[in-house]
C-alpha cells in the first residue's frame, strides 16, 4: 500500500509536511530502487520456526501509528539524551477504550505540526552533538560529503528505526548541500537532520509487511525484521530499538516467534521495561489524577497537597517492583506498599523515616491492602469535602473488572448528595439506589463503594463517619465474590477471580494492540488469557505472551 495514500487521512497539513519538508518527506521506494532488506528471509512466525496460535481473526491490517506525546520523549531521550521532556507542547491524545495510543486516533493536528518544526532546530542540534560523540565522530573534524553520509545514514537507522535507502540519502544529502552552499556542512546538515527528524518516517511507525507469505496462516504476512524490532522495543521500552535489535533484525534474527521471545525475556531484564508498566498503569488506573488532587483542608485536617504526587509515586513503585516479580492478584491483595516518612505516617504505618520510598509491610490489623486501598485510588474517586461510593464503585467495575455501565439519563441529577449530620455517607447514597430512575446503575456501583468506607475522601483510615459507626459491608453482585465486609474482603476476594485477571489481560491487550480490532472476541486476547491463567497470572509471563500473540507476531495482507 502506498505510504502516500495511507497519508491522506491526515489531511492538508499532513501533505504540506511531506512537500514542504522536502526530501526525507517522501518514504515511499523509489521507482525501480530496491526497499531496505528485512534482514534475511528467515522462517515466519507460526511456521516450521515455532511460534503463533492458529487464531487469525482480527489481525490488524498494515498502519501509519503516530508516536504518542510519551513515546516521543522517551525517543528524544533515547536517541539524543535530551530528558526535557519536548512532547509537553504537543496536545494531548485523544483516549480510546482507556488509552492514548490507539493507531486510528493517533493523527497529526496542525497545532502538533507547528509545535514540530518550531522543536526541530534543537533536536537537530542534539543529533549533531551525540553524532559527533557516538555515530560519526568525523563531524569532529573537517566534514567532507563522506563524512556527512556517514552521519545521515547513522541517524537515519536509528531515527527511522530502518536502514536509509540510497534514494532517500541522495535527498537528504541535496538538502544537505544547499545549507552547505550557504554556509557550511554544519549547517546543511542541521537542515537536513530537522528534515529527517520531520518526516513520517520518524513521527510514525509504518509498516507494510515482509510480502512473505505464510502457508501456514493464509491472509497474514510477517512484519520486515526492523518492523519487528520496533514492535518489541515500543511495546516494552515505549521507545526505539537499540542496537542488538537492530542488529538481529539486519542478520535475520526476528522472523519467528521463539526470536522473538528470546529478544523480549531479554529487553525486560532491562530498566526501560519498567517504561510499559507505568505508562499502561498511568492510563488504566488514571494515576496522573492524583497529582491534581484538591481537598477541603477544614474536614480533611492531616491533608497535605505533596500528598497526590505521593499517591501516584507510592502506585507507580508498586507497580514497577510487581512487573520484575509479581503477579496480576498481588495489584490487588499485596500486603505491602511504597511509603516515606510523610506517607507511612499519613497511613499510619509507623516510624518510617527519610524522603526516600521504600518497600514497607502492611501489619496484619492494616485494613490496606493492593492499589484499591491506595491514595491514587481512594482520594481521586472521591470529592473535594466526601468520599464517594459511586465513583469507587464504577472504578471497580469499568477498570477492574471490565465491565460496561450505561450512561445515566440526561435528566438526572449528578450532583453528590449533601453532607447532613444525621446521615452517614452510606445512608445518604442509599437513598440514590432506592430511586427507580437510579436504581439500576447504583444498585451495582455503591454496594461495591461502601466496603470501602473505612477510608475518607482524601484516602485515610477513619473510625466513623461524621460521628456515625461505619458499616463496611457490600456486595458485588454477578460476580463470585458476591457478599462481603470490609476492604480486605473486597480487594482479596476480586484479586483471586478469573474475573480480574481475564479484565487485566485485556486491558493489557488493548494497549498493546493499539487498535480498534481488539475486541472481546479476539482469539489472540483469548489465547493470552488461557495461559495467563495457567501461569498462574505471572506479570512477565504476561508481557512475554504479548509478544507470542497472532496479532503481535503477524499483519494483514495488505
Amino acid at each position: 500500500m502506498s505510504h502516500r495514500r495511507q497519508f491522506t487521512h491526515l489531511g492538508f497539513f499532513g501533505w504540506f509536511l511531506m512537500a514542504a519538508l522536502g526530501c526525507s518527506g517522501d518514504i515511499t521506494s523509489q521507482a525501480g530502487e530496491e526497499k531496505p532488506s528485512s534482514g534475511g528471509s528467515g522462517t515466519a512466525p507460526g511456521g516450521a520456526g515455532g511460534g503463533g496460535n492458529g487464531d487469525v481473526a482480527n489481525v490488524s491490517a498494515p498502519v501509519m501509528r503516530r508516536l504518542t506525546r510519551t513515546e516521543f520523549n522517551y525517543v528524544v531521550e533515547d536517541l539524543l539524551g535530551d530528558t526535557s521532556r519536548p512532547a509537553k507542547l504537543f496536545p494531548a491524545e485523544e483516549n480510546v477504550e482507556g488509552f492514548d495510543n490507539n493507531a486510528q486516533a493517533l493523527t497529526l493536528p496542525p497545532v502538533m505540526a507547528q509545535a514540530l518544526m518550531s522543536l526541530s532546530p534543537k533536536l537537530a542540534s542534539l543529533a549533531l552533538v551525540r553524532g559527533a560523540s557516538t555515530w560519526a565522530p568525523c563531524l569532529e573534524g573537517q566534514i567532507d560529503q563522506a563524512c556527512a553520509e556517514t552521519f545521515l545514514k547513522a541517524v537515519g537507522l536509528r531515527a527511522w528505526r530502518r536502514p536509509v535507502s540510497d534514494g532517500e540519502l541522495a535527498q537528504l544529502m541535496a538538502v544537505a548541500d544547499r545549507g552547505r552552499q550557504n554556509k557550511d556542512w554544519l549547517h546543511g546538515l542541521n537542515i537536513a537532520t530537522q528534515s529527517l527528524l520531520l518526516s513520517p518516517a520518524f513521527l510514525f511507525r509504518i509498516e507494510e509487511g515482509s510480502g512473505q507469505k505464510i502457508p501456514q496462516k493464509p491472509g497474514l504476512v510477517r512484519p520486515t525484521g526492523y518492523e519487528m524490532a520496533a514492535r518489541l522495543s515500543f511495546l516494552l521500552w515505549r521507545s526505539l530499538p537499540d542496537q542488538e535489535l537492530l542488529n538481529a533484525a539486519a542478520e535475520g534474527k526476528l522472523d519467528d516467534a521463539a526470536a522473538v521471545k528470546a529478544q523480549a525475556q531479554r529487553m525486560l531484564d532491562d530498566d526501560k521495561a519498567q517504561r510499559m508498566v507505568l505508562d499502561l498503569h498511568n492510563q488504566w488506573w488514571s494515576l496522573e489524577k492524583a497529582e491534581v488532587i484538591n481537598k477541603d483542608p477544614e474536614i480533611f485536617k492531616n491533608w497535605k497537597d505533596e500528598l497526590g504526587p505521593l499517591f501516584r509515586a507510592e502506585t507507580q513503585a508498586f507497580v514497577a517492583h510487581l512487573a520484575r516479580e509479581g503477579k496480576l492478584s498481588d495489584l490487588l491483595s499485596a500486603n505491602f506498599t511504597f511509603a516515606n516518612k510523610t506517607l507511612a505516617t499519613y497511613y499510619g504505618l509507623g516510624a518510617i523515616t527519610g524522603d526516600a520510598l521504600k518497600q514497607v509491610p502492611l501489619p496484619q490489623s492494616s485494613q490496606r491492602r493492593g492499589f484499591l486501598t491506595h491514595g491514587s485510588f481512594l482520594a481521586t474517586h472521591a470529592g473535594f469535602d466526601q468520599s464517594s461510593p459511586t465513583l469507587r464503585g464504577a472504578f471497580v467495575r469499568q477498570r477492574i473488572l471490565c465491565h460496561d455501565l450505561p450512561a445515566p439519563p440526561e435528566t438526572v441529577d449528578n450532583t453528590p448528595p449533601t453532607i447532613t449530620s444525621a446521615a452517614t455517607t452510606r445512608e445518604r447514597y442509599q437513598r440514590i439506589s432506592d430511586d427507580p430512575t437510579c436504581a439500576g446503575c447504583h444498585k451495582i456501583m455503591d454496594p461495591i463503594g461502601f466496603g470501602l468506607e473505612v477510608f475518607d475522601g482524601a484516602g485515610g483510615l477513619r473510625s466513623n463517619d461524621n460521628g456515625h459507626p461505619i458499616d463496611a459491608t457490600g456486595n458485588v453482585l454477578s460476580h463470585p465474590l458476591g457478599e462481603f465486609n470490609g476492604p480486605i474482603e473486597l480487594s482479596e476476594g476480586i484479586a483471586k477471580s478469573k474475573a480480574f485477571t481475564d479484565c487485566a489481560s485485556k486491558q493489557w491487550f488493548r494497549f498493546a494492540a493499539g487498535h480498534l480490532e481488539a475486541g472481546d472476541d479476539d482469539p489472540s486476547l483469548e489465547r493470552l488469557q488461557a495461559e495467563i491463567q495457567a501461569s498462574d497470572g505471572n506479570i512477565r509471563s504476561l508481557l512475554l505472551a504479548l509478544t507470542q500473540t497472532d496479532d503481535f507476531l503477524y499483519l494483514a495482507k495488505p
